[in-house]
C-alpha cells in the first residue's frame, strides 16, 4: 500500500506543524476521512479541535494531551473525553513536541478501543504507519528540523 505524508495547512501553528498522510487508492487523506465521517459528532470534534489548537498556539505536543491504550505501541489518541467509554477517537504519531501526523479514529464502543470493530481497521493502520515513519526517519529517508519533517524527493511509505 502505497501512502505519501501531506502536510495539513490548515493546521499549522508556531509551535506544532500538523501532517496527516493519504493512501494512494483513497479519495482522502486520514484526517481527512476523519472529519468528513465524524463531522455529525460537532460536539466531540470541537474537543478535538480544540486540544490540537492549544497544543499548536500554546504548549506543543506535550504527552499529557495523548493517550495509550498500551505504553509499547508507536501511535496515542487525542480524546474528546477523559472518562467516557463513548468517546471519539482520533490516531496520532506524536514525532516530536513540534511534529503530529494526524491519522483517522472512531467512537470507542468498548473498554478497549483494540476490542471495537468500528476502531480495529484505524488501529492496525495507524501502528503499521507509526512503524514505517520511524524506520524512515532512521534510515534518512524523513528529517526533523524543528517543526519541519523534511521529506526526501520521491519518497513513498509502503505499508
Amino acid at each position: 500500500m502505497k501512502t505519501e505524508i501531506l502536510y495539513v495547512r490548515t493546521l499549522q501553528f508556531d509551535k506544532v506543524s500538523y501532517y496527516t498522510v493519504k493512501v494512494s487508492d483513497r479519495s482522502y487523506a486520514e484526517f481527512e476521512d476523519f472529519e468528513i465521517r465524524l463531522r455529525d459528532r460537532q460536539k466531540q470534534m470541537a474537543i478535538i479541535f480544540r486540544v490540537i489548537e492549544q497544543m499548536g498556539c500554546l504548549y506543543g505536543a506535550k504527552d499529557i494531551f495523548f493517550k495509550k491504550e498500551n505504553k509499547l505501541q508507536p501511535y496515542c489518541f487525542i480524546s474528546s473525553s477523559e472518562k467516557s467509554n463513548l468517546e471519539l477517537r482520533l490516531c496520532c504519531i506524536k514525532i516530536s513536541d513540534e511534529i503530529v501526523i494526524l491519522l483517522n479514529g472512531d467512537i470507542k464502543t468498548t473498554s478497549s478501543i483494540d476490542k471495537s470493530v468500528d476502531g480495529q481497521d484505524h488501529l492496525i493502520f495507524a501502528e503499521k504507519t507509526a512503524y514505517g515513519i520511524l524506520n524512515a526517519i532512521k534510515e534518512g529517508f524523513l528529517e526533523i528540523n524543528g517543526n519541519d519533517f523534511l521529506i526526501e524527493d520521491g519518497f513513498v511509505l509502503n505499508i
